[in-house]
C-alpha cells in the first residue's frame, strides 16, 4: 500500500496541510531522520481581513466628522477670545450721524499716528453721544478706573451737547506713556475747545471722566 504521507520529494498531509522536509528525496516520514517543517494552511481572521469599499468610506466619514468636530471647537474658543477680549465694549451707533476729524498732532515720534487711528472710534463715539445729550452713554465710556462719572459726563453734556451738532476737530497730542493720551476737542460751531486725557485699559482706550488714578487703578 502507498505511503499517504508520501508526496515525491515531499510529504502532504490529510486535511489541506502541508509537510516540507529536509533530507533524501523518497524517505518515509517515519525513515525520515533529517529537518522537518510543517506548514499548515494560513487563513486571515476576519478581524484582519482587508476592509470592504464600505468600510472604507465609514471609517473616512468618521475621520472627516472628528476633524470638522475639533475645528469648530478651535473656532468656537477662539470666537469666545475675540467677544470677551478683543471686541470693543462700545460701538458708533447709526444715529446721530456727527462730523468728526480726526488728526495726529506733527510729531517725530511715529506712534502718534497709529494712537490717532487707535483712539478715532472711541472719541467719535463720544462727540455723537453728546451731540445725543446721551448722559448715560457718556459715562459708559469712562475708564475703568474712574469712579462716579456721572457728574462729569452729565457737565459736558450741557457744555458741549450743542456744540457737537457742528463739525469737531480732534486732535491727539503726544503722550509721556502708551496709556495716557491728551487730545483736544474743538467744536467749530462755537468756538470751545476742550482738554481730555483718554487711557487704554484692557486693551481698549477710555475718556478720563469722574474720579480715579488710572495709573494705579484706583
Amino acid at each position: 500500500m502507498p505511503d499517504p504521507l508520501r508526496h515525491r520529494d515531499g510529504l502532504s498531509l490529510p486535511g489541506g496541510g502541508g509537510l516540507v522536509f529536509l533530507g533524501r528525496s523518497g524517505k518515509s516520514l517515519n525513515d525520515h531522520a533529517g529537518v522537518i517543517f510543517l506548514v499548515k494552511n494560513w487563513q486571515a481572521s476576519p478581524a484582519m481581513s482587508r476592509p470592504t469599499g464600505m468600510e472604507v468610506k465609514v471609517r473616512m466619514r468618521k475621520r472627516v466628522f472628528l476633524l470638522c468636530g475639533g475645528v469648530l471647537v478651535v473656532a468656537g474658543i477662539a470666537a469666545a477670545v475675540w467677544w470677551n477680549w478683543l471686541r470693543a465694549p462700545y460701538a458708533l451707533a447709526a444715529s446721530p450721524t456727527v462730523d468728526v476729524t480726526v488728526r495726529a498732532e506733527k510729531s517725530i515720534y511715529p506712534n502718534v499716528q497709529e494712537t490717532a487711528e487707535d483712539v478715532d472710534t472711541v472719541v467719535r463715539i463720544y462727540v455723537q453721544r453728546l451731540k445725543a445729550g446721551d448722559v448715560g452713554g457718556v459715562a459708559e465710556l469712562a475708564g475703568p478706573a474712574y469712579k462716579e462719572p456721572g457728574p462729569t459726563a452729565a457737565q459736558y453734556v450741557r457744555e458741549y451737547g450743542e456744540a457737537a451738532g457742528g463739525h469737531v476737530d480732534i486732535t491727539v497730542l503726544e503722550g509721556s506713556v502708551d496709556y495716557f493720551n491728551p487730545i483736544t476737542v474743538t467744536y467749530q460751531q462755537t468756538g470751545q475747545r476742550q482738554e481730555l486725557l483718554l487711557v487704554k485699559d484692557d486693551g481698549h482706550w477710555w475718556i478720563g471722566l469722574g474720579d480715579g488714578d488710572p495709573a494705579t487703578g484706583a
